[in-house]
């Protein structure tokens, strides 16, 4: 779909790679896929392409990208949704998901995956266990809300319960769902549907920007949260957001972000060179970037 109109790059050995988004400064994603490519003993350059920076929207940084030559590009918020309908080729999870986080270039066009779902998967699987027959309730409705249901919904939990501020939004995300999932209890709501949704819950998933240093605060009433729940956030920084201090405070089981990010660089990581990286040394490469920033 995109044509390269500018050879930037050709003939250098240097793998390039990126990652679009807008606001992205705060990112670990560089460190972590050059670090990653040290170990490997490629040589791979990893540049953020901000939209705030570059004043570019949509399909316009889509293309921007294309032009610049690269092997390999991650996506954020808020081009998931845009970057799902602008590649040529749909992985099957990203195409059941309906969101495109990892772009891969080649001769034939480009193709999209979505390394979030295996990301958020290991932020399950290591930070809280087995869910299955659990009621969950989840908070945000966009790219990485998408890739975090349909983890969920993997795990055979019993009813999955999606919340957005915009109800159509929810209700979207939750029909696709339904699509992907037939025999599970989804059901969508807003602010309104909270207390319902809440009655049973045994596990609660942020997958908003709520919780953010850009968006403080936190998408659901302390009063909520109890002893025995896990709560689960899509975001890394701050290491502890509003919903996982009182969810931890109400002796709750909680886990960050971290993890995803780590699962879904390696997934992409591997997408872009065709090496599987050290998912252990990537972890320690986080967990040491974290304590720089403190």
């Amino acid at each position: 779909m995109f044509e390269r109109r500018r050879r930037v790059g050709d003939g250098v050995s240097v793998r390039r790679t990126a990652l679009l988004g807008g606001g992205i400064s705060y990112s670990l994603s560089p460190a972590l896929h050059e670090r990653a490519a040290k170990r490997a003993n490629i040589d791979v350059s990893y540049v953020l392409l901000d939209a705030e920076v570059e004043n570019l929207t949509g399909v316009d940084m889509l293309q921007y990208a294309a032009d610049m030559r690269l092997v390999g590009a991650n996506v954020t918020q808020p081009f998931k949704e845009v970057a799902f309908h602008s590649v040529d080729d749909l992985d099957p999870v990203a195409e059941a998901v309906g969101a495109v986080n990892t772009i891969v270039y080649g001769p034939n066009g480009t193709q999209g995956f979505n390394t979030d779902v295996d990301g958020f998967g290991a932020e399950l699987d290591d930070g809280i266990g087995d869910i299955a027959g659990g009621r969950v309730v989840q908070f945000g409705a966009g790219g990485a809300g998408a890739a975090a249901a349909f983890a969920t919904l993997e795990r055979d939990v019993e009813q999955l319960w999606i919340i957005d501020l915009d109800l159509s939004k929810a209700a979207r995300l939750a029909e696709r769902m339904s699509r992907a999932f037939p025999a599970m209890q989804i059901r969508s709501g807003d602010r309104d549907q909270v207390a319902e949704a809440m009655k049973a819950a045994t596990g609660v998933i942020n997958a908003s920007t709520m919780g953010a240093a850009a968006h403080p605060g936190t998408p659901l009433p302390p009063e909520h949260l109890r002893e025995g729940m896990w709560v689960a956030d899509v975001l890394y920084a701050p290491a502890e957001t509003a919903l996982l201090r009182d969810a931890r405070v109400r002796g709750a089981t909680t886990v960050n972000g971290g993890r995803m990010l780590v699962h879904q660089a390696a997934c992409s990581f591997q997408l872009f060179h065709h090496v599987q990286p050290d998912i252990s040394a990537m972890w320690a490469d986080f967990q040491s970037l974290i304590a720089e920033r403190r």
